[in-house]
């Protein structure tokens, strides 16, 4: 369900700065807006909002900071009571700190709108191709620049940890309108806030940040967290940078968001120091996500994704305080890593020292621990408060699937132990069938004309299996003697293909006019998470039957006028002569001249054509002609050339036929006329 919620102006507790803007801006809403709800097909004051039961997502749709977005909590996560209503990041009613840039052969843009603020004030605006708005369970935003245009989603998605749509999915299309390629990168700077804590440690596998940092490549996690106090969490955020649909970043960096905010693209930090706001002093993070400058075609696109929201984490209290993370489920694939990442979090929450501390995750015969990895992990002493990370990677054993346990198991040789479980799902591989379905035979119509044309060519791929195909393309291969009509494509791709989901292909094929018998085709899929398959079908194709008419050059015609009155052949054969004789109505056509016929012209040569023999008591034509080598398709055997004498209508008819093939062969001809009106 998707709610429009009035803006409101709960205070997010921050720096002096921060919280001066806020109280103007919102100051400014209330006298604007009136704080009135409206439809989802407009903007709320001057932000568009979408809600559901977990998180509200919102974009600035005034005439500044356009475009910039910020994420709440509604109900927040539900096993726990005091994450309701919170930031997870700045900005409301209008988000303004968090912002986008755009690189396009070396020069920034900012993303958006322009803005009068810190953050991106640098930078130049690109030009909005209207307002945010919303699109079904989606806040869309277009932007250009140049010949660029760049299109910011922000919907819900399932969480990779908790698979509730407590997750904001962050998407960026970039198309190339222009007819060479561009150079295009995108940062996406995240103003991150935990309820009122504004400064929480980073957790990144077995580090918790506290202060400034760069990962790159293979340093960058699957996902990762951040929260304040394990035994005491008040809100949990957690960015998913692999799995689902997400894109990862060539590089992040975390910092405090006034280092990120003025800088356009790169960011200079000093690894360590503390997530304090540049120039100020009180505790403000952010992070900030590069997907480095690309080459894109001309009249191609590229998206990247990325997701934030709440973190799924399981606590177990105690004197050792136990928390775990893990997928919610294990997706499996040709194409996927098969090992996941499993993330303990141990917090000494007693009075004392904790001395000889162990922990050690137990496995469900689901899953084993890859690449060498042990169940026991050795700590040592915890002083108090301190809180320990520790990182497993495990992946699918192949002996059972379905929804399984892991446990994490805590001792201590003076404090007593704890246990802290989590509901795992592996999930069974994608399963791709592909079907087609199509006409079996064409057959003939009483004109000679093959029916069905085009054939019409279904394929219906069904996804049967429990994980989801990625990089799904069909491909139409038709046979020599097919060819694909206008609007059908030879290709056609989807980005991926969930469980229980099929999707339908289309394509109209038209057999040549030579074309008889059985003529094949080819459907084939290939994915990166399944092996290919290949399908081949086949239609019976009639031959065509030649047919032979007369093609007047007017429908009527006045008495003292012409007329040229062709005699056609088309369907051919390997013609090789022809004899006709044609009648008409002395009394009202009279020949003027008869041409010989497209047949008898090779090139620029004139084949052997005899002198058309005319009766004009009798109106009767004879015309014979023959050819050098054997001619396939149509034209014309001769053009009469007549001069009208009065009014009435006159019938031009074939009478005698004799239309021969390469091998002596008669070719088989109905008769045919026509009739001329004369007025």
């Amino acid at each position: 369900m998707i709610i429009l919620k009035p803006t409101t102006n709960n205070q997010q507790p921050t720096t002096a700065l921060k919280e001066r803007i806020f109280w103007i801006v919102a100051l400014f809403i209330l006298l604007t807006a009136g704080f009135s709800a409206v439809s989802a097909e407009e903007n709320e004051g001057s932000a568009a909002v979408i809600s559901n039961e977990f998180i509200s997502l919102r974009v600035n749709a005034g005439d500044y900071d356009t475009g910039r977005i910020s994420v709440d909590t509604t109900g927040g996560d539900i096993g726990r009571d005091g994450d309701n209503d919170k930031p997870l990041i700045y900005g409301r009613p209008l988000p303004w700190t968090s912002y986008t840039t755009v690189r396009i052969d070396g020069q920034d843009y900012i993303f958006g709108g322009p803005t009068k603020r810190r953050s991106g004030k640098s930078g130049t605006a690109g030009v909005m191709a209207g307002l945010p708005r919303v699109q079904g369970r989606t806040l869309s935003t277009t932007c250009r620049f140049g010949p660029v245009e760049v299109t910011q989603r922000l919907g819900f998605a399932r969480s990779l940890t908790t698979r509730m749509e407590d997750t904001a999915e962050i998407t960026y299309q970039i198309s190339n309108l222009d007819g060479k390629p561009h150079s295009v990168g995108i940062r996406v700077l995240l103003d991150t806030m935990l309820g009122d804590n504004d400064g929480a440690p980073f957790r990144i596998g077995d580090r918790a940040l506290t202060g400034a940092a760069w990962l790159h490549g293979a340093e960058i996690p699957d996902y990762w967290l951040a929260f304040d106090s394990l035994s005491d969490p008040r809100v949990m955020a957690q960015g998913t940078l692999r799995g689902l649909h997400a894109v990862a970043p060539d590089r992040i960096c975390f910092t405090d968001w006034g280092t990120a905010a003025d800088e356009l693209w790169d960011i200079n930090i000093v690894p360590g120091t503390p997530f304090v706001r540049k120039d100020e002093e009180e505790l403000d993070s952010a992070v900030a996500l590069f997907w480095d400058p690309a080459g894109i075609e001309a009249g191609a696109s590229h998206t990247v994704t990325t997701y934030y929201g709440l973190g799924g984490v399981d606590i177990q209290p105690g004197r050792l305080t136990l928390g775990i993370t893990a997928p919610a489920e294990v997706q499996s694939g040709k194409d996927r890593q098969t090992a996941v990442t499993i993330i303990g979090y141990l917090e000494n929450s007693g009075g004392f020292e904790a001395r000889d501390v162990k922990a050690v995750l137990n496995l469900p015969e689901g899953l084993v621990f890859a690449d060498g990895d042990r169940a026991e992990r050795v700590i040592g002493s915890m002083a108090i408060g301190e809180v320990r990370q520790m990182v497993w990677m495990v992946q699918p054993s192949g002996v059972s699937g379905g929804k399984q346990t892991l446990t994490l198991e805590v001792t201590s040789s003076n404090v007593e132990g704890n246990k802290v479980s989590r509901g795992i799902n592996i999930l069974s591989p994608p399963r791709l069938t592909l079907k087609i379905t199509a006409p079996e035979a064409q057959t003939l119509d009483a004109g000679g004309i093959r029916q069905p044309d085009p054939v019409q060519v279904s394929a219906v791929l069904i996804n049967t299996g429990g994980s989801e195909a990625n990089n799904v393309r069909v491909f139409m291969t038709p046979g020599s003697e097919l060819k694909l009509v206008y609007g059908s494509l030879p290709l056609e791709s989807i980005p991926f293909l969930g469980p229980g989901q099929k999707v339908a292909f289309n394509w109209g094929l038209t057999p040549s006019e030579r074309a008889e018998g059985d003529l094949s085709y080819r459907v084939a899929m290939q994915s990166t998470s399944v092996d290919a398959q290949e399908l081949t079908g086949k239609v019976s194709v009639p031959r065509l039957r030649p047919g032979i008419y007369f093609r007047p050059d007017k429908g009527r015609v006045s008495a003292g006028g012409f007329i040229d009155v062709e005699l056609m052949l088309d369907r051919l054969r390997d013609f090789v002569s022809g004899r006709t004789v044609i009648t008409y109505d002395p009394k009202i056509l009279e020949p003027v001249f008869i041409s010989r016929g497209t047949l008898f012209v090779q090139g620029e040569s004139l084949l052997e054509w005899a002198e058309p023999i005319v009766d004009e008591q009798a109106g009767r034509i004879t015309i014979s002609g023959s050819g050098r080598q054997p001619v396939s398709g149509g034209g014309s055997l001769c053009v009469l050339h007549f001069r009208t004498l009065q009014t009435g209508t006159a019938s031009v008819q074939l009478v005698e036929k004799s239309i021969k093939g390469g091998s002596g062969k008669e070719i088989e001809l109905a008769g045919c006329r026509a009739e001329i009106v004369v007025e």
